[in-house]
């Protein structure tokens, strides 16, 4: 189980807790659940155990459109160490940019420590907002 503390912008703030709700011969089922005075949610993502790609995705127990992928080009990666509520964590950092989209974002993970999806840190601005989430607690 992990736990994120999620900031949309300068009013929105929420916390995330993720596990993986059970494992299939297609796949892994992770679950979300979002809780905020402004944001609340469920989703369940089925995710192809080798590639990572998601198979279904499901919003408070709806089946939705799986959300489009957009290709990116990686502009940065390395090693590194980072500082959140949950620890000081040894890492990898990324630094990728959506061309179709004009958005960057910014990964800290660390899939051998880290329950999945292994995300520490994620930043990214998008339609001039900032999206922040920080790992605040994690249990393997």
């Amino acid at each position: 189980m992990t736990y994120y503390q999620v900031t949309l912008g300068e009013d929105i703030k929420f916390t995330e807790h993720r596990r993986v709700a059970s494992e299939t011969e297609a796949g892994i089922w992770l679950q979300k659940i979002r809780e905020g005075e402004q944001v609340n949610g469920k989703f369940d993502i089925l995710f192809y155990r080798d590639t990572g790609k998601i198979i279904e995705y499901w919003f408070n127990g709806v089946k939705t459109n799986l959300p489009k992928e957009a290709s990116f080009e990686v502009l940065e990666t390395r090693e590194t160490k980072i500082s959140v509520p949950a620890g000081t964590l040894d890492c990898q950092y990324r630094k990728i940019r959506y061309p179709r989209l004009d958005i960057y974002s910014e990964f800290w993970e660390n899939k051998g420590v880290v329950p999945m999806p292994g995300l520490i840190k994620f930043l990214s601005l998008q339609m001039e907002t900032l999206i922040a989430y920080e790992l605040i607690s994690f249990k393997k």
